[in-house]
């Protein structure tokens, strides 16, 4: 007992070292611990349970979750999390991580590193030393620390004794939409095996209201008999009912085509090709695409398009070699295209499969450079070809932060976006008169804001500019409220809302 709680002090001790330390990046990460209450068995999450993120609080998000449905979860979040533009890791343990040996330790530290050291805007899934996307996994072993594969998709990342991040496969959100959860999924969905001898009677009542879509898991490449007229009638009547039928195969690697009659049969009867998506994401997506009421019947039908078509993946097959030039060129070049505002460049550079994300020796990304600058059709571009608005550099500054910094411009947040403003309530007003401005945050419409300005409520923020100040018996009230995206920050103006 007495060396099991050694172990326990030395894992935690190391574990606050870890917390605390600076990165190989020049980071250092502050981690913030919360606690699902009440606790759950992976085996009892339910979809309420999939959508509790405090996504505007913090810059990563590492999830503790059960093996069991943790490739449910992480395959229902991708989906779920609209706009994403922040790294959300899952992990969890084989072996829980009070046993002496034990792979929670690692995969936790695994898990910690990538969320807080790297800007991966998905849902992934860490384990064994390989960061997964979160939709592409499913469990295979339930005796074995290598516990989860991606069978047709390469990991996102691999942590050996160097970290490799194929940022070829990472996706990037090109729109410049506000992150939502949608949490509103539709549960009457299922998954239905066929196995030999599978009855009509099974097929029908499975099919039955109040289901409006199955995963049907076939033979093969996606092959079911074709010689069981029964069978072939019940999925019929259920796709005339409206009922979306998506074929998947039961194999482990590989995807459903229609090159043998026993699956063209299927086709013919209304079921839908499910290309080579898992069956946790197959189902998740299902559940996902049917809760959209705005879309048309037809429009459902499409959630047969893969993932990859989805998040518009681009994987290239280069050598190790080219590669590490490219890596090592792009970084400057597209910084300095950038600065230039030369979105020529930067499309060649994107067209060579460069990471327009990627950050120079100061850590500034093309985007910080392009905020910097006041170069808005530049800022627009960058935005909707993946490039993350969260990358800090060395000194903190995320690319919305040098917009204001060096009085450019806001309107990249949402038009519905606002600050209240004030003067602080202690101090020389005089002093501000033809110099910089300092303004005080008094409130805000959400705490997205908040972090735009990197600062919070009660922080002065300061920008250099002409500013006219008018006072009024030496004092200043609250000032009213302004929508950023009409907001000319260059020729500002402020009044006293004093009595008059």
């Amino acid at each position: 007992m007495l060396a099991l709680s050694c172990w326990f002090v030395v894992f935690w001790c190391f574990l606050i070292l870890f917390l605390h330390s600076v990165s190989k990046q020049n980071k250092r990460i502050f981690y913030t611990i919360l606690e699902l209450s009440p606790l759950l068995d992976s085996s009892n999450m339910t979809p309420e349970d999939w959508a509790k993120i405090h996504y505007e609080k913090y810059d990563g998000f590492v999830i503790l979750h059960g093996t069991d449905t943790m490739a449910y979860t992480a395959s229902a979040l991708s989906f779920m999390c609209e706009n994403l533009g922040k790294t959300v890791v899952l992990t969890g343990s084989q072996v829980p991580i009070y046993e002496l040996q034990n792979d929670g330790r690692a995969n936790l530290l695994g898990a910690l590193l990538f969320a807080g050291q790297f800007v991966i805007p998905e849902v992934c899934l860490y384990f064994y030393n390989k960061l997964y996307r979160g939709n592409r996994v499913t469990k295979v072993d339930a005796g074995s620390f290598n516990a989860f594969s991606s069978p047709n998709l390469p990991p996102l990342a691999n942590a050996e004794v160097d970290i490799t991040i194929n940022w070829e496969t990472v996706w990037r959100a090109n729109t410049k939409k506000k992150f939502r959860v949608h949490t509103n999924m539709n549960r009457n969905v299922g998954l239905l095996r066929i196995f030999p001898g599978i009855t009509a009677a099974a097929v029908k009542a499975f099919l039955q209201p109040p289901i409006e879509g199955i995963v049907l898991e076939t033979y093969g490449s996606g092959n079911a008999p074709n010689n069981r007229e029964d069978l072939l009638e019940e999925l019929k009547k259920a796709a005339e009912r409206k009922v979306v039928i998506l074929n998947c195969t039961q194999c482990l690697r590989g995807s459903v085509k229609t090159v043998y009659a026993t699956g063209q049969t299927l086709a013919d009867v209304g079921v839908i090709p499910g290309g080579d998506m898992t069956p946790e994401a197959a189902l998740t997506k299902l559940s996902y695409t049917l809760s959209k009421s705005k879309l048309s019947w037809e429009e459902k039908r499409q959630v047969n398009i893969s993932v990859e078509a989805d998040i518009k993946c681009l994987i290239l097959f280069v050598s190790q070699e080219l590669e590490a030039v490219r890596d090592a060129l792009i970084p400057p070049l597209a910084c300095a295209a950038a600065k230039l505002g030369d979105i020529d460049a930067l499309r060649a550079i994107a067209e060579m499969g460069g990471n327009l994300s990627c950050g120079d020796y100061d850590g500034r990304t093309p985007l910080h450079i392009a905020a910097s600058e006041g170069h808005l059709p530049l800022v627009e571009y960058l935005l909707t070809s993946g490039a993350t608005v969260y990358a800090r550099d060395r000194y903190g500054s995320t690319p919305l932060t040098d917009a204001i910094k060096f009085s450019a411009f806001l309107s990249v947040l949402p038009d519905d976006c606002f600050f209240n403003f004030s003067l602080p309530p202690t101090h020389n007003y005089m002093g501000w008169l033809h110099g910089s401005a300092c303004l005080w945050i008094s409130s805000s419409c959400c705490s997205g804001c908040q972090q735009f300005l990197n600062g919070s409520f009660g922080r002065a923020i300061y920008w250099s500019f002409p500013c006219c100040i008018v006072l009024r018996n030496g004092h200043s009230t609250e000032y009213k409220s302004y929508q950023l995206s009409k907001f000319n920050f260059k020729t500002l103006s402020l009044y006293s809302l004093g009595d008059s």
